[in-house]
């Protein structure tokens, strides 16, 4: 892999690499900050001038290595996690725009989520979850920002993630029932 990765890069990356592995065992990782960071201003700016206020969260699932974590971050993206794990290396790294989209949301991981609910939205995927987060919300008086996955999948009545978009009306109507959840 250090191989393909040396025969891709520029001359003067290519003998950075190269020197790295002869002074290190394999394998090993190569952040390469300046790739990273030009990929990142290439994706944001390709939605800058349509979309004003577009922002972008990193999804730590592709990669969690705590220096690319850090470093999404200081660029000024948020972050995707699925977890409470990939949640609390989000707070770890300084997040402040936290997408909490975990498809198996806990009573003991939302209380978690919620004492950061200034820099969360939590991702709701079903009418169980909503009940769940709203009788939490309303208890510990706690404010959050909420979204809800839809899906538009017709084939059948249980669905893995998301609200059908017959049933949007009906789930709206209850979220209006928690004012903690916004």
């Amino acid at each position: 892999a250090t191989w393909s990765a040396a025969r891709c890069a520029s001359p003067k990356k290519k003998k950075g690499i190269l020197n790295l592995v002869s002074k290190h065992r394999t394998p090993f990782y190569v952040f390469d900050e300046e790739a990273l960071g030009n990929s990142i201003d290439s994706f944001l700016n390709a939605f800058k001038n349509e979309l004003p206020s577009f922002k972008a969260y990193y999804a730590l699932k592709i990669n969690h290595h705590p220096l690319i974590v850090k470093y999404v971050v200081e660029k000024g993206l948020g972050l995707d996690v699925g977890s409470i794990r990939e949640f609390n290396m989000a707070i770890e790294a300084g997040c402040n725009d936290i997408l909490y989209f975990s498809p198996g949301k806990t009573s003991e991981d939302l209380k978690r989520v919620l004492r950061h609910s200034s820099i969360v939205t939590v991702n709701m995927d079903s009418f169980g979850e909503l009940e769940k987060l709203g009788r939490l919300t309303s208890r510990l008086k706690t404010v959050v920002k909420a979204g809800i996955r839809v899906t538009t999948d017709s084939s059948g009545d249980w669905k893995k993630f998301g609200i059908n978009l017959i049933n949007f009306k009906t789930f709206w109507k209850k979220a209006k029932r928690y004012p903690f959840i916004d």
